[in-house]
């Protein structure tokens, strides 16, 4: 029987992993999870927004990294939306155009926001490695950069915009981030000089570099992978892929702990029946 149980087709194992991982992620559990400072101070700036406050939203990351930074960048958003803030859309990445669709049908239309009126999509530009001509375009003359949204409104003609001229008139930028250009050039070009607030969403392992801007002032908060989606999601008291994925890896951690322990306790019922 030892044996039997020591030889266990490891097929069985991944298959043991995708039930748990899946009932997971389609019957989430709550899970008291404490929220880092961090992604407290990025709730508490976009908290203190006021209707009719200007923010531009960044999304700079492809399908790639979606799982982990697209939870954050849904509960973000909605949270604008719940400050009355007029959302602005835009992206550095070609890749981050689907991203901005996907938040649009999964928060602003459900939520009833207009497009031109609650929030606009600008679309993607692209400014080059650093994004720099883009970003200080935007800093000078956004018109300039945008002359129509994404969907081929004449940047005048839309109400949102109507005396948006450029950084001065917005009131705080959110760059979700899992490369370059991302929020270590909004830090150098549009807080460093432009002295705009910025709230980094970033992928878990690239957050450590951003801990020292975090420190210094130049970022407003910081919200990590996915994680910080899930203390996001709890923070708006709105649960969504973020604590379901969170409860789904917890899930399959201990599955993998549990069988850990199972192959140690085998392995010392193997040896000793070897011994004799």
């Amino acid at each position: 029987m030892i044996e039997r149980l020591a030889n266990l087709d490891r097929r069985f194992i991944f298959l043991l992993l995708v039930l748990c991982i899946s009932y997971g992620l389609l019957f989430p559990k709550p899970l008291k999870i404490s929220i880092d400072p961090p992604v407290k101070a990025a709730y508490d700036t976009i908290s203190q927004l006021q209707p009719g406050d200007k923010v531009i939203l960044s999304f700079d990351y492809g399908p790639s990294v979606m799982p982990e930074l697209q939870p954050a960048a849904l509960a973000i958003l909605r949270h604008c939306f719940m400050k009355k803030a007029d959302v602005i859309l835009m992206t550095l990445w070609n890749e981050g155009l689907p991203m901005m669709s996907d938040a649009i049908a999964s928060v602003a239309i459900p939520m009833g926001e207009k497009v031109n009126q609650d929030y606009v999509d600008l679309g993607f530009k692209w400014g080059g490695v650093t994004g720099s001509s883009v970003i200080e375009g935007l800093g000078s003359d956004i018109k300039s950069v945008f002359p129509n949204t994404n969907g081929g409104s004449p940047y005048d003609r839309v109400p949102l915009l109507k005396g948006v001229k450029n950084f001065k008139d917005i009131k705080l930028l959110i760059s979700f981030t899992a490369g370059n250009p991302g929020v270590d050039e909004y830090i150098q070009y549009a807080n460093a000089r432009y002295h705009l607030p910025i709230v980094g969403v970033v992928t878990k392992v690239t957050a450590p570099k951003e801990f020292p801007f975090l420190n210094s002032g130049q970022l407003s908060g910081l919200v990590a992978g996915l994680v910080g989606g899930a203390e996001y999601e709890e923070l708006i008291d709105h649960p969504g892929f973020g604590l379901a994925g969170l409860f789904a890896l917890s899930t399959a951690q201990v599955t993998i702990i549990l069988f850990i322990l199972a192959a140690n306790v085998l392995q010392f019922f193997a040896g000793r029946k070897k011994s004799k």
